[in-house]
């Protein structure tokens, strides 16, 4: 595979492009990129050259570094053209570091093909960098129709906005439990719904609302612990930083809620039987939380889901085949890969959620931690997609289009 690297400079940042050829296209040694002179409406244009299209889409990924001074705020990502995707971009850009921006281009037929991408931002000199981008597809389509997107399914609901957790928030269970034994005065916040706390429950927690804890001026001077179950991280951190800053100033997020503590073999009172769905999340959390660049999913579909490429772009497929130790060692394989985010949770998925208990008993045998599982599966996940399509309202369809661009019908 041959990468190759162009940089562009604007006004606030330099844009280094790479591409990145993934197994599913492949791409003859002549690819180039080349630094065309850019029309004068854009910042300069990306030409990706010659591709051999042997399959029906191409991932790019760029690399914006801000050399700035000041943190880079990306409100959207996202292109006028059809025949390209924005799969992820990130929401801030610290000063003088890098993100990746990551795309898939759908070419419809073989040849020419210009699009423009735009950045929208929050402190760029113009509120929006646009970019060219072109080249040229050759040879046959492969899996014309079966394996395109869903046209019901605006593109905007697939792209994510990628956002980082901060460490300093979160506290492991083992440290809790260590804090507990020590009489350290912890106070366990619970904030699901007063239902779901009387079902199960930490000995000695509290149940309270998370928007109400601000309201507690007696809880300032307490170590407290926020929890639900696990899969829903992101509401905690936001409340988690907004109490530090009222004054609230030993407050943390239990890493991985009570499916973690459940995993590691602490007490929990209530119904065991509801227990077991505490690893199972609910189709709608999962688009909240697919931002969260601290999920490592994971397709065990037999055989593999195309399908599950444009849904959930950034999922590693691993198939559970008969060869169940073969399975669980890729899946650990992929989780080694970020071996220092301490963090890193594992969300499995397959087409309808039919395979989840076998798997969760293999997972267990295996001895992994802050593993969940998509509720419904893919299909599940694409129902409510579907739904929130015919509410969903692409600021784009609103941006006015003075030209079309050259690959469009």
């Amino acid at each position: 595979m041959e990468m190759r690297k162009l940089f562009l400079r604007t006004d606030f940042v330099t844009i280094k492009v790479i591409f990145t050829i993934f197994a599913l296209v492949c791409l003859p040694a002549h690819l180039h990129i080349l630094a065309a002179g850019p029309p004068s409406e854009y910042e300069d244009v990306f030409d990706f050259g010659t591709a051999s299209m042997e399959s029906d889409e191409i991932r790019s990924t760029f690399v914006i570094s801000n050399h700035g001074n000041d943190t880079l705020k990306i409100k959207n990502a996202h292109s006028p053209c059809h025949l390209v995707q924005v799969l992820s971009y990130p929401q801030e850009i610290p000063p003088h570091e890098n993100a990746h921006l990551e795309l898939r281009l759908i070419p419809s037929k073989p040849g020419e093909v210009k699009c423009e991408i735009l950045l929208e931002t929050k402190n760029s000199p113009n509120g929006i960098l646009r970019y060219a981008l072109k080249g040229i597809i050759e040879g046959e389509i492969s899996g014309v129709g079966k394996n395109r997107p869903d046209p019901d399914i605006p593109p905007g609901l697939i792209t994510r906005k990628l956002r980082k957790r901060d460490p300093a928030l979160a506290i492991s269970v083992e440290t809790v439990l260590r804090k507990l034994k020590k009489k350290e005065g912890v106070v366990l916040v619970d904030v699901r719904n007063r239902e779901e706390f009387e079902k199960f429950r930490i000995p000695g927690s509290i149940n309270m609302p998370l928007f109400s804890i601000k309201t507690k001026s007696f809880l300032k001077s307490q170590s407290l612990v926020l929890i639900n179950e696990g899969y829903h991280y992101g509401p905690l951190e936001q409340e988690c930083k907004q109490l530090r800053d009222s004054g609230f100033n030993s407050v943390w997020v239990l890493n991985g809620g009570l499916n973690v503590w459940k995993e590691s073999g602490a007490p929990l009172n209530g119904d065991i039987f509801v227990q077991k769905e505490l690893n199972r999340m609910p189709p709608q959390v999962f688009f909240e939380e697919k931002n969260d660049e601290n999920w490592l999913l994971i397709d065990v579909s037999k055989p593999k889901n195309p399908e599950s490429r444009y849904l959930i772009p950034q999922a590693i497929a691993i198939p559970f085949v008969d060869d169940a130790e073969q399975c669980v060692s890729s899946i650990k394989r992929a989780m080694g890969r970020d071996k220092t985010n301490r963090l890193l949770s594992l969300l499995i998925f397959d087409e309808r959620g039919e395979q989840y208990e076998r798997v969760e008993k293999l997972i267990e045998e295996a001895g992994l931690r802050s593993v969940f599982y998509l509720k419904g599966g893919l299909k599940g996940y694409k129902t409510f997609l579907q739904r929130q399509a015919l509410i969903w309202q692409p600021k784009e369809h609103s941006t006015k289009t003075l030209k079309k661009c050259a690959s469009c019908p």
